[in-house]
């Protein structure tokens, strides 16, 4: 893999600026405004055994009643051993320059259960129950022993000690149990069907995660509710009218939020973030359908409105002295965004269909412009 950094636009002096920044010399590459290049050779044996087990029960009764129950595991056991050589040059600080040797050994695991059931009954003639209850267990580890050395490493097995990069070495053991409760109850009043629907997510977390001096062990729960409202209005044969609204929540990821630093690839350091919030969404549609079967057409309209709350984006800021970036996620200012689109499909005689899509929306989005790094922190 080769990298390169330029200050400005690349494309300026050359056609191939990634060939040329490994061709020139030091002082065209300043001309140039070349200010780092990386090149990483690496090879990789992995060994992995997966398994899977499921099974899945169905049993209707009455006047479209039905019980449904399903259970399936997953399980995998992966191990990854990286010999790789690294090398660094820095071009306005020719002093931090690198050759270097490294050795990654990655064993993992990841254990992933899932049961549901799921009931649909006629509780009355105008109001159908449909509920349905999920729980997963998901336990998921990750390992990595990261080694540097001035020369070629034989073995990932036996590492030596004093080339073990503590800092770049990890422990991640994630355990999940996850509780999904969807409860919607449709009436129907003539032309008229109103389906409210409530999900509730309870969310029990386990984080385990050491790296170099920095040690996790925490709990999270997450109470997570998701309702929902569809409202439609059949006007008549074939033609009917929708309205929807849904409210969603979503949590960060949870080793997203500890306070750590990935600078295994010194051009691409990764941080958390432990002030990220949940970010939330307001969803709303309108429709139309007909069919209408004398004239062989059919007609869709639809409207939709999305707004979000507290999303997530990606920060990067840049150093421009070594030409490293850095990654951090932050909740930014919700944004927008409006769709609206017709469909039209009409039969002209027995062969030949005509079909017109039209498609139109504004999306409204933020997030961080390019920023520098803070010299406190270099």
């Amino acid at each position: 893999t080769c990298q390169a950094t330029f200050e400005g636009d690349p494309y300026a002096a050359s056609a191939h600026p990634l060939d040329d920044a490994f061709a020139i010399s030091d002082t065209e590459a300043l001309q140039r405004g070349l200010v780092a290049r990386s090149r990483y050779e690496s090879s990789r044996h992995t060994e992995e055994m997966t398994s899977e087990i499921c099974a899945m029960f169905r049993h209707q009764f009455g006047k479209g009643g039905e019980l449904w129950f399903s259970t399936d595991a997953d399980y995998t056991d992966r191990k990854d051993d990286i010999y790789a050589r690294r090398e660094l040059r820095y071009f306005r600080s020719p002093e931090d320059n690198v050759l270097r040797y490294e050795a990654d050994h990655d064993p993992s695991h990841k254990l992933d259960l899932r049961t549901s059931v799921m009931l649909k009954m006629w509780i009355a003639k105008p109001l159908l129950l449909t509920t349905d209850y999920g729980y997963n267990y998901e336990r998921d580890y990750a390992s990595r022993r990261h080694a540097i050395g001035g020369d070629a490493f034989t073995s990932t097995e036996s590492l030596p000690e004093e080339a073990i990069d503590a800092a770049n070495s990890f422990a991640n053991r994630h355990t999940t149990g996850k509780h999904s409760v969807m409860t919607s109850l449709r009436f129907t009043a003539g032309k008229f069907k109103f389906t409210p629907q409530l999900t509730l997510n309870a969310t029990h977390e386990d984080l385990y995660y050491q790296r170099g001096a920095l040690l996790v062990d925490r709990m999270r729960d997450l109470w997570l509710w998701t309702p929902q409202l569809i409202m439609r209005w059949d006007l008549k044969r074939g033609q009917n009218l929708e309205v929807a609204y849904r409210y969603t929540t979503q949590a960060p990821d949870f080793l997203s939020t500890v306070n750590y630093t990935d600078d295994t690839d010194p051009l691409y350091i990764i941080e958390g973030n432990p002030l990220l919030r949940k970010s939330h969404s307001h969803s709303a549609g309108l429709s139309y359908f007909a069919n209408i079967t004398a004239k062989q057409q059919t007609v869709m309209a639809m409207l939709r409105f999305a707004k979000q709350v507290d999303p997530i984006a990606t920060l990067l800021s840049y150093h421009s002295q070594t030409g490293a970036y850095r990654e951090q996620k932050m909740n930014v200012r919700g944004g927008y965004n409006v769709n609206v689109s017709l469909n039209l499909d009409r039969g002209l005689g027995e062969f030949v269909r005509l079909r017109c899509e039209v498609d139109a929306g504004h999306n409204r989005s933020y997030g961080y412009l390019l920023a520098g790094f803070d010299a406190a922190e270099v």
